[in-house]
């Protein structure tokens, strides 16, 4: 039998109490109000724990992925489940703290940390699910910007995040000679010209909403690639 180390211990400590103020029926109220749940957003930043993974230098807890396993497990078990955490705190955050330029890691990694900024993730496409490298969406080059073309789907939160790290080929499947490569990460502000949003309805009682993101001719800073052009599926 394994015995929990301390630093879990505290995790789960720490869930119990929230879920005392924002548990279940607080979720289940948001989720019918199609509201985001920012005041439980709110306690896990205050508390550190929505920057466990990220480095240290970085304002976060410098933890791993047990630790941040252990809490989102505790977190699904008081029946409180928040799919942006992963997918922003875990996967993105991941992405720029190993391979975004430093002052990427400066801008975007410290108000991740403390829960003043959110990211979502955007690579599935209408027909582009399991075999991610036929996505179609494009990001050209124009000067000391890219442009974003295309459309993602199934895009969760994006109504409630500041960024979407969008996967875009810079290369089309047909010209890339490696199929595997020719796909970048970019960090998109979601208020930028030429994105628009359209909600899914998808059945099921959530507080995260799922989107269809529309990209027409989005600027695109070129500091906000992720690493080298072309590389994006070795990251992943």
């Amino acid at each position: 039998m394994f015995e929990a180390i301390p630093e879990e211990k505290m995790i789960r400590e720490f869930v119990r109490q929230v879920a005392k103020q924002y548990g279940r029926d607080y979720w289940l109220a948001k989720a019918r109000e199609g509201a985001f749940p920012e005041e439980l957003w709110k306690e896990l930043g205050a508390g550190g724990y929505l920057g466990m993974m990220i480095p240290e230098e970085h304002g976060g807890g410098g933890l791993g992925l047990q630790q941040m396993a252990v809490l989102i497990e505790e977190m699904g078990q008081h029946g409180i489940p928040l799919l942006l955490m992963v997918v922003g705190n875990v996967m993105d955050a991941g992405l720029i703290a190993k391979y975004g330029s430093a002052e990427m890691k400066e801008r975007y990694l410290p108000p991740l940390a403390r829960g003043d900024t959110r990211f979502c993730f955007a690579l599935t496409e209408p027909t582009a699910g399991s075999n991610s490298f036929r996505i179609e969406t494009s990001a050209k080059l124009d000067g000391d910007e890219y442009v974003l073309n295309g459309q993602k789907m199934f895009i969760t939160g994006v109504d409630a995040s500041d960024h979407l790290l969008v996967v875009a080929r810079t290369t089309s499947f047909e010209e890339a000679r490696d199929k595997r490569e020719g796909l970048s990460l970019f960090v998109v502000d979601r208020s930028a010209p030429g994105i628009t949003l359209q909600p899914l309805e998808m059945g099921v009682l959530h507080p995260e909403t799922q989107f269809a993101v529309y990209f027409d001719d989005v600027r695109v800073p070129r500091a906000d690639l992720i690493g080298e052009e072309g590389k994006g599926a070795r990251y992943l």
